[in-house]
């Protein structure tokens, strides 16, 4: 529907582009104010004959830029190059009542639209993302380098070999002492804790566990009785 300068698909369209309920609502309110004084306007009383409210010059009480306008383009559509004719004052009066019921109309649509947005809810606020975790990459296993790179980052630390080799470095720098309260209790949490997959996804604990147990019983426990053996 299109009433003076108003058009119901454009108001439509220009409600997508606020975010919130509050926004939306306020955009509509404004324009029912704007509508309803247009109204006002074209239903109070008018004394003068019609075609006196379209003058720039005059100030009349009760008139408005949308009437002069409407007033205006009347007597556009009515004259033309071959019949010099302009409405009289009964067909204005009649046009005049016609443009205020379709501001009415208008008006009903948009007290419309206000319902719906009160009764929808306040569009739902997105959600940021979670910032990704970031990683650090080792370029050689060297345990005094990724020992110290443990105690001053705070990054995991991407382990791109197997898991064997990953608790056979863990278990060498604990036995170097040099991190702070490490020690088998504690050992296959500090590998969860600090190292990542290639695929930059965790290590599981119980896994990590079970091959430390594994390491334990078998190949650390072959080479404590071989240099037991050398020594004796």
């Amino acid at each position: 529907m299109i009433v003076g300068n108003y058009n119901h698909h454009q108001i439509l369209f220009s409600l997508e582009m606020f975010d919130t309920k509050e926004d939306k609502l306020g955009y509509l309110y404004k324009l029912k104010k704007e509508l309803q004084r247009i109204i006002r306007c074209f239903d109070s009383s008018k004394t003068l004959p019609l075609r006196m409210y379209a003058v720039d010059n005059i100030q009349i009480e009760g008139n408005c830029e949308e009437l002069k306008t409407f007033i205006r383009r009347q007597f556009e559509l009515q004259n033309n190059p071959w019949e010099k004719r302009n409405p009289s004052e009964g067909k204005l009066r009649a046009l005049m009542t016609k443009e205020v019921v379709d501001y009415k109309k208008f008006t009903l649509l948009i007290e419309n639209e206000i319902k719906l947005i009160e009764q929808r809810g306040a569009k739902p606020q997105k959600i940021p993302a979670e910032p990704k975790n970031t990683y650090v990459k080792i370029k050689k296993i060297d345990h005094l380098a990724i020992a110290s790179l443990i105690k001053d980052r705070k990054e995991k630390i991407v382990w791109e070999y197997s898991i064997g080799e990953l608790i056979d470095l863990v278990n060498d720098i604990m036995n170097k002492k040099l991190i702070k309260g490490l020690d088998e209790n504690n050992l296959s949490k500090f590998i969860v804790a600090n190292f990542v997959d290639r695929d930059e996804e965790d290590f599981s604990l119980e896994k990590i566990e079970h091959v430390y147990s594994m390491f334990l019983k078998t190949i650390w426990l072959s080479k404590t009785e071989i240099n037991t053996r050398y020594f004796q």
